[in-house]
Parts: structure tokens; sequence; C-alpha cells
């Protein structure tokens, strides 16, 4: 019901193929039905965007003071937040409907952004574990879609939130005939 109203949706993904993955088949699906999309990663999922020129994109560099030496956490706190500042001018310019997160630490800074400015959050869970970045929005995201129903690390109270979808793959796989699967 929501996605009948919304005209323009932000999707936000770690530069890892288990995450940029689904965003991309999301986005090529929400692009088919009308919707303007808008990738926000950093240089490793931009990367993945050369075979679809048609998405627009913006890429962000931040980092993770996880495993870091004191002096290495200091500096990826600094560059974290001149990455939500980013994020914030993104957010106004761009006027989404509203932002998906799939997870990864470069999906931090558009989904803190998102939150201070009150817009609506929807997360993705590639992964078998709850990852850090949508543990952390799992309070004020609206929903959580998960690839499983059997995600390790979930709040219980926050049950209510997660959806079970699947794995996001591409039409290409999901149309490919039996046959085709015994010749390879």
């Amino acid at each position: 019901d929501i996605l009948k109203m919304t005209k323009k949706i932000i999707f936000s993904s770690g530069g890892t193929g288990g995450h940029i993955f689904p965003a991309i088949n999301l986005m090529k699906y929400f692009s088919h039905k009308g919707h303007d999309v808008l990738l926000v990663t950093d240089i490793r999922g931009n990367s993945f965007l050369k075979n679809h020129t048609r998405f627009r994109s913006c890429i962000i560099s931040t980092d993770t003071p996880s495993n870091k030496n004191f002096f290495r956490k200091i500096f990826s706190f600094i560059i974290i937040f001149f990455s939500i500042i980013r994020s914030i001018f993104i957010l106004r310019r761009e006027k989404p409907d509203l932002i998906i997160g799939f997870g990864g630490y470069v999906s931090f800074p558009i989904l803190l952004a998102a939150q201070v400015l009150k817009k609506k959050i929807y997360l993705y869970e590639p992964n078998l574990v709850l990852g850090r970045t949508n543990k952390f929005f799992v309070n004020s995201c609206e929903k959580i879609f998960t690839n499983s129903n059997k995600i390790k690390n979930v709040p219980k109270n926050k049950l209510h939130k997660f959806i079970e979808v699947g794995n996001i793959i591409r039409k290409e796989i999901v149309n490919f005939s039996s046959i085709k699967k015994k010749n390879k």
C-alpha cells in the first residue's frame, strides 16, 4: 500500500555483493514500476552499477570504527560524521518518499540522516545474522525484510517488524527454466 503513493526511493547498501545485488535487483523492480530510484553506496558498491547505467547513484565515503586502535577509531568517527552531513544534503536535495537500507556500514550515515529528518525507513537483511547497522535501526524502521525467518541476533520485542521475503534475486534467475537447468 505504501508503494502506491511512493514516487522516489533511495536505496542504501554496503559495497559487497551480498548487500549490493539485492539492492540492484529491487531497484530494477521499482524502476520498472515507474518509481524514481537512487542508490547511495561507496566506491565498491558503485562499481557494480556499470552494467546498470540507467540508475543514478551517490557515493559516500565512510568508515567503521570496529577493530581499530584508539586513533583510528577517532578518525573513523570523524569520517562518519562528515558522511552523515553529506547524507543530510542528499536527502534534502532528493526529497525521497522512503529509504530502504540493505545493511553494511555504508548504510549507516544515510539511515541516520533519514531518522533525523523523519523519513520512512525500511530495511532488508541479506544475512542469517542481523547486522550491526540494521540492528541499530530496527527501532526506527517501519519493517525489516529478511531472506529467512531464522535470523539470529533479533531483538525479541521487535519480531513484529520482521517479514520473511526470501532472497531478492535477478528476474533472469527466477525465470530460468528447468530444461536449461538440466542442460547446465
